[in-house]
């Protein structure tokens, strides 16, 4: 049960230090111990630190479990479906401006070619 808990422990701080240096941040124990959703000791948060130190972000990586790795995949998966489909939202927003700009235009331009044409009956 313990060691579960400790490497329980160790993986929320290596995927907390492997997110920071993908974000091209140095993991300091302040920076890594921010990101933690619970509190851990700072003597824990060195160990793992010093651990994986020097390692690329690539054998870091491999330090993870793989449910941990599939979960961060699958989460990376839907933030980049999140922002595409956040990006596809804001152009036909755009888009919808524009075209009820055009509809405006032609609006005006019919109703002055109506009364031009009922001016010329008269």
């Amino acid at each position: 049960m313990i060691d579960k808990l400790n490497r329980t422990m160790e993986t929320d701080i290596i995927l907390a230090a492997k997110q920071l240096i993908e974000e091209g941040k140095e993991p300091t124990v302040a920076l890594v111990k921010a990101r933690l959703s619970r509190p851990l000791t700072m003597p824990v948060i060195i160990m793992v630190l010093q651990k994986i130190a020097g390692l690329s972000l690539e054998k870091i990586t491999k330090l993870l479990p793989a449910d941990v790795i599939a979960a961060e995949e699958k989460l990376k998966e839907e933030t980049l479906t999140e922002a595409t489909l956040h990006q596809e939202v804001t152009r036909l927003s755009n888009e919808l401006i524009e075209v009820r700009k055009q509809l405006t235009t032609l609006t005006q331009k019919f109703e002055t070619h109506l009364k031009s044409n009922l001016n010329d009956f008269s």
